[in-house]
């Protein structure tokens, strides 16, 4: 998600379906960020008469204490946001959620995720649901992908949550000057590339 064009909202609503006998209802939080979704039970519960627009309604102390708990979900929820927006210039809903619930994300790698998809690519044509061709493609852009790791950044792997705008221009410039591409074809392996990332 580039900084620039990011929509970020938090909403709490009831899970009715999994009303209690005494009539309390668990308050679950959705997180959106650029139209995608993640939810999860805040471990809060308030009667439905109680609820209206993401809100407990009352004045008792219960309902005061209940509203300040949300208020401190969400702002935690932000806080994460917008540090992982800094740090990373590209956040998920997921990744918000398992920051704030302190679940640690799988240290997915760039090359371990292409692996990961051309194995499963591989699979599909085994099954013939699928070109041999394409997959060779795949693995072809692993390979660039590869290469252009050793070449600029002397590693063999990066965490994914280093591809972003400047990553992957250089890689363009890269692919154009080491394998004369076009820049029409050097695009189109971007887009095959990364839009899987």
């Amino acid at each position: 998600m580039k900084n620039e064009k990011s929509t970020f909202s938090v909403l709490f609503y009831l899970k009715k379906d999994k009303m209690k006998k005494n009539g309390l209802v668990p308050i679950h939080a959705r997180i959106t960020i650029n139209g995608k979704q993640t939810q999860f039970n805040t471990k809060l519960e308030v009667l439905e008469t109680n609820w209206k627009s993401g809100r407990a309604i009352g004045k008792s102390m219960e309902i005061q204490r209940l509203n300040s708990m949300l208020d401190d979900i969400k702002a935690n929820i932000r806080s994460h946001f917008h540090n992982q927006l800094m740090r990373d210039s590209y956040v998920t809903p997921e990744s918000v959620k398992n920051a704030l619930l302190g679940k640690e994300e799988e240290a997915l790698t760039i090359i371990s995720f292409f692996e990961q998809h051309n194995n499963q690519y591989k699979k599909k044509v085994e099954a013939g649901e699928a070109t041999p061709k394409t997959y060779s493609r795949y693995e072809l852009k692993k390979l660039r992908l590869t290469q252009y790791l050793k070449d600029e950044y002397r590693v063999s792997d990066l965490p994914i949550r280093k591809i972003n705008k400047v990553f992957i221009e250089n890689f363009y410039l890269y692919i154009i000057k080491n394998h004369d591409c076009s820049p029409s074809t050097t695009s189109i392996i971007l887009q095959c590339s990364f839009a899987k990332a």
